[in-house]
């Protein structure tokens, strides 16, 4: 039934790719995906994907801090550095207990290292980022995607997400050009099918800046944030943002060797950033999109 929608989301999804290090080294990634909208160069993603690249700029300063007192250790008793460096950054992983480590490095790798971010906007209450890329050639997309009108979007709606769960983020950090090389083999699309459940109104605490989703009967897996969710035809009615679990209000009798024990019991539906959102985006920013009814 969805053959036809992943072909076509293959030739306009691509992979981005959210590097980390923190402050002791480790390097960390993940996986995610964004939906290129026009020849222009425009692309469209959950702005949670760049939320490491936003607090390793609150973690900035404090880096900056632990940095310049390791220079002091280092100066003062330099045979003693390795234990001192291990108990200075435990009492900076006892202040910032709950949140992890601070981060000294953060980014985010568009598919292919020459294809960067010109210019983006973000709608944080509806967790929706717009981009505009340079060297977008570089991603090779010649079929564009259409978007459902919102007057189109209709519960019962047969849809498929795509994006790319169950593949291996992987990088490294190259300390003299100073950059993150990425060591991801190719991901593959991976598909999960549902139906359009419900359409949301969801307002921030202002309520002014008003956020439309819908829900699907299937859950968004990890990877497919920013991936689009689609009909049978590949038109797009949404991109992935995250899944919520929704309270049955019920609970199943389990047994284990302990004996019986309640578990409550959820649906997990995934929630997108309806059509309707992303036209007002578009239309604020100058996006041009082809749109179907």
């Amino acid at each position: 039934m969805f053959r036809k929608a992943c072909d076509v989301a293959g030739r306009f999804t691509r992979p981005v790719i959210m590097t980390v290090q923190t402050i002791d080294g480790q390097i960390g990634a993940g996986i995610g995906a964004f939906v290129v909208i026009n020849a222009d160069g425009w692309a469209v993603t959950a702005a949670h994907v760049a939320n490491d690249a936003i607090q390793r700029e609150k973690d900035a300063e404090e880096v900056a801090r632990f940095d310049d007192r390791m220079t002091e250790l280092r100066s003062e008793v330099p045979n003693k550095q390795v234990a001192l460096r291990r108990k200075y950054d435990k009492d900076l992983a006892d202040a910032m207990r709950g949140r992890g480590p601070l981060l000294r490095r953060a980014g985010l790798m568009w598919c292919d290292p020459a294809v960067t971010v010109a210019l983006d906007h973000t709608f944080i209450p509806a967790d929706l980022m717009i981009c505009k890329f340079d060297n977008i050639e570089r991603l090779e997309v010649e079929v564009f995607p259409k978007f459902k009108r919102p007057q189109g979007l209709l519960p019962g709606t047969s849809l498929v997400r795509a994006g790319y769960p169950f593949n291996e983020a992987k990088c490294n950090f190259d300390p003299v050009r100073e950059e993150f090389v990425n060591e991801t083999q190719v991901p593959t699309l991976f598909a999960i099918e549902g139906i359009l459940a419900r359409k949301l109104d969801i307002s921030d605490p202002s309520g002014e800046n008003v956020a439309h989703w819908i829900e699907t009967s299937s859950p968004g897996l990890m990877g497919q944030s920013g991936g689009p969710i689609m009909d049978a035809d590949g038109t797009i009615f949404a991109i992935q943002s995250n899944t919520v679990c929704l309270d049955l209000q019920f609970n199943a009798i389990s047994k284990d060797a302990n004996g019986e024990y309640k578990e409550r019991q959820f649906l997990n539906v995934g929630r997108g950033i309806s059509s309707e959102t992303l036209e007002m985006m578009f239309a604020k920013y100058g996006v041009e999109a082809e749109w179907v009814d």
